[in-house]
């Protein structure tokens, strides 16, 4: 039996939120960022929303997005769901929002993307201690 394709993560975007135009069924990704500013640390930020797209899978996959800080390696959030292609053209959006995050260091993080424990795909960004003036 052939070995199932390996799913390709095409984009990953950290933004404030994604709406959907029910129209055209577009997905609209508003206020894209790639660094958290806090005045304080331990911070909860109260939301944000993660946008991926995948494709070249075929079939069922154990799917997990990480988020974790890299010096450390703590996870500050992680998600698993099950996600099926039909084909491997089909391009499979995610649109996931996620709330009350801790980040207890600043520094560099990562989104990091898993198939069936696989990396498919990370993206860094960064926490920044800013200093009250």
């Amino acid at each position: 039996m052939p070995e199932k394709p390996r799913p390709q993560c095409r984009a990953i975007v950290l933004c404030d939120v994604i709406y959907r135009d029910e129209i055209s069924k577009k997905l609209i990704l508003v206020g894209t960022f790639h660094v958290i500013h806090t005045f304080r640390l331990p911070c909860v930020h109260p939301s944000m929303a993660l946008y991926l797209a995948l494709n070249e899978g075929n079939g069922t996959y154990g799917f997990r997005v990480v988020i974790m800080h890299v010096g450390t390696q703590q996870k500050v959030f992680e998600a698993a769901h099950d996600l099926s292609f039909s084909n491997p053209r089909e391009v499979i959006e995610v649109n996931a929002p996620v709330f009350g995050i801790t980040f207890a260091n600043d520094g560099e993080y990562e989104v990091q993307v898993w198939t069936d424990d696989e990396l498919i795909g990370q993206l860094g960004f960064h926490v920044n201690h800013v200093k009250q003036p």
